[in-house]
């Protein structure tokens, strides 16, 4: 995952979180820190890191299911020496496969397919709410692939996922206390598993687990195009 502005980015390798720098001349990365951020006791893997806007602060989270903290280490203006873990944040009982930040910092959200969407505040580090697909909107709990906050931050969308059935786009209202539900869209016949926003917010892209790419307008939450085109599923998107 980029951050935003500095020439470096945050990946996974196996069960850490890792630092690198991108020499935007030659292309070149080079890893500038790497640091042991799942802890599960059979298949330790991070599957997410999330860069914070104020590039102050790195959120992980994999098959443990718990969230961590990092701390960005500066050695001069837009240097980056390093990261350390500062806290950790709630416990999902399964994997988390998504992390959102909102846009000044405050709140952070994780799915997982534990069939929950976790809402923290970043000051205090506490769980204020917990999101499922059935709460408000339909019957049937479904697992989690993806969660992300609006650009603009009044908005949470998240791709809740059935193992065989239909997959679905979620949107609530993330300026409401209650994180109330606003809309729900069918998006494919079958499950999903990639999701992203458009950079302005109004269109959300949906890759599926038989190679579909959905095009969705997020303001009208409306299904406009979908197209086969990968044999296999998509593992991301963006």
């Amino acid at each position: 995952m980029a951050n935003n502005g500095l020439d470096y980015i945050v990946g996974a390798i196996s069960k850490f979180a890792a630092i690198f720098s991108i020499n935007s001349k030659s292309g070149e990365v080079s890893e500038i820190d790497r640091i042991e951020a799942d802890f599960h006791e059979k298949e330790p893997e991070v599957t997410k890191t999330r860069w914070s806007q104020d590039n102050k602060i790195i959120i992980s989270g994999g098959e443990e299911g718990i969230l961590r903290v990092f701390k960005v280490n500066f050695a001069a203006p837009n240097q980056v020496s390093g990261f350390e873990l500062t806290n950790e944040l709630g416990q999902h009982s399964e994997g988390i496969t998504d992390i959102s930040i909102n846009s000044d910092n405050s709140l952070v959200v994780s799915a997982s397919t534990d069939k929950t969407c976790r809402i923290y505040t970043l000051k205090d580090e506490k769980c204020i709410k917990r999101l499922s697909f059935s709460e408000g909107i339909g019957m049937e709990n479904l697992k989690f692939k993806g969660s992300l906050f609006s650009p603009d931050s009044r908005f949470l969308y998240a791709l809740a996922t059935s193992f065989k059935g239909r997959s679905y786009l979620i949107k609530w209202d993330a300026k409401s206390e209650n994180f109330d539900p606003i809309d729900t869209t069918p998006v494919h016949t079958g499950p999903s598993c990639a999701f992203d926003l458009s950079s302005d917010g109004s269109n959300a892209a949906i890759g599926t687990n038989n190679g579909h790419v959905v095009a969705v307008n997020a303001n009208s939450m409306s299904v406009y195009r979908s197209e086969k085109k990968h044999k296999m599923p998509i593992t991301n998107i963006c």
